[in-house]
């Protein structure tokens, strides 16, 4: 483990140097901090790329930090040109990346320009009362369906005493943890959770049990365990926390404004799932052979192509059946597949029904954005083209994965053989980006990413 980690600290230092190494030089256009062989790398791709880190970094300012992700994005425009000079790349899959890159763009883009047009800025007293929200925490419980009658009914038996949280929960989760413990959250504090669940659990009072109410993802029931505060807080705590509170607010604000800008766009567009459709979708993603496993690799992932082949390949006879209804028009099974391509399979395999709407709405979403003419624009074409060039970089790198072969040395375990592939795999990459800087015309200005987050 320590010789792994000293090899990683090893790679930065040399991809620092690397960089430092590069002719710098100040001759570079306004908004362009590296050139390499001809191509420019943007200060806006070295922002999109890099912000998406930087509240994982401990210190993302460092000087050294900036360097080595400039580093990296000349490695990785290096190994696309590379691949892209010896045409060792599916072009037809190219293509289809870009595509759906685009499309995932688009609606990233049309969702900013309605947050942009309705946030609003926040009075003071705002912040101030949502700090004090903060202070107090809730131990909740709850049930879930996307089902209006279950939940009445889960209620209606709750109330007269037929029911339990503890007996309702396995109808009401797929979760094992849920199942097992009567829907129970544990702690939340403001900002936890999704504004209409957090609004309703912090206007109910211990031991008191909702009437169902609806969120974006369906319909609930929660109980209050218990409530605890914090001691009272100062002037100074509230001045520590203050930038941490709004951004929390900021956020709240947001997901309301997109619940409800989401629920008008359902309606007018007169939005209604056919029930057979639904549950034939349904039980085909119930019945997939390979959910448990996809779930436990990664629960917010997308789903693999696997999937969809399966879902195709065991639905023949019905792909023509009416899933979704919308403006007089039909949505089928085999038009819905696409769009699911895009929704989390946690949500796909825990919510079929909500994931429909989802992949929907989206739809929708890229659609307005087509008509905004958003595709065309510079910020969706950088992002686009920062994501087909780490694509084609990470060809590369599977190339030479693909054809590494080690003679391991006897009595190494599993997880040793392994360990000894990937530093022998991180070694021949680096070789290879050294071998390919060495040969290529560079030019780096890094003051320009410097004064940039001098500002953030």
């Amino acid at each position: 483990m320590l010789k792994n980690r000293k090899i990683c600290a090893i790679l930065f230092f040399m991809i620092v140097f690397g960089l430092i190494a590069c002719r710098s030089s100040n001759e570079l256009p306004d908004n362009v901090f590296a050139v390499v062989n001809g191509d420019d790398i943007t200060l806006d791709e070295f922002i999109y790329t890099y912000n998406q880190q930087i509240r994982m970094m401990k210190d993302p300012f460092d000087q050294d930090r900036m360097n080595y992700h400039g580093g990296k994005m000349i490695q990785s425009l290096l190994f696309s040109q590379s691949v892209k000079k010896k045409g060792n790349y599916d072009p037809l899959e190219y293509k289809e990346r870009e595509k759906k890159r685009l499309r995932q763009a688009v609606i990233d883009a049309m969702v900013e320009k309605i947050l942009l047009d309705t946030v609003q800025a926040l009075p003071e007293n705002d912040i101030r009362d949502a700090f004090l929200k903060s202070q107090e925490y809730r131990e909740v419980r709850h049930l879930f369906t996307s089902d209006p009658n279950q939940i009445n009914t889960w209620y209606n038996e709750l109330m007269t005493g037929e029911a339990s949280f503890h007996s309702l929960a396995p109808q009401a989760f797929q979760d094992t943890f849920l199942q097992k413990h009567g829907g129970y959250l544990g702690l939340i504090t403001y900002g936890d959770m999704i504004p209409e669940f957090e609004e309703t659990a912090f206007q109910t009072e211990i031991g008191e049990i909702t009437k169902p109410f609806k969120t974006p993802f369906g319909w609930h029931i929660l109980k209050v365990e218990n409530i605890q505060r914090d001691v009272i807080p100062t002037e100074y705590d509230y001045q520590v926390n203050r930038d941490r509170i709004q951004k929390k607010i900021m956020r709240i604000q947001k997901e309301k404004i997109l619940s409800s800008f989401y629920e008008s766009l359902i309606k007018s567009h007169r939005v209604t799932l056919d029930p057979d459709g639904v549950n034939h979708f349904t039980y085909l993603i119930l019945t997939y052979r390979n959910k448990e496993k996809d779930l436990m690799d990664d629960i917010t992932g997308y789903p693999k192509a696997g999937f969809f082949d399966d879902i195709l390949n065991r639905s023949d006879d019905i792909w023509n059946q009416p899933v979704l209804y919308y403006d007089n028009q039909i949505l089928t099974l085999l038009d819905l597949l696409p769009l699911l391509e895009s929704i989390p399979q946690g949500l796909i395999y825990g919510n079929p029904p909500q994931a429909i709407l989802f992949a929907f709405r989206n739809e929708m979403v890229y659609r307005m954005g087509l008509d905004e003419g958003l595709d065309q624009s510079e910020k969706v074409r950088m992002q686009v083209h920062v994501h087909l060039k780490d694509w084609l970089s990470h060809q590369l790198v599977n190339q030479i994965s693909d054809t590494l072969r080690i003679t391991y040395p006897p009595g190494l375990s599993k997880d040793e053989q392994s360990i000894l592939f990937r530093q022998t795999l991180n070694e021949i990459v680096h070789n290879t980006y050294l071998d390919l800087r060495e040969k290529a015309r560079i030019q780096t200005d890094m003051s320009k990413v410097y004064q940039y987050y001098e500002n953030f």
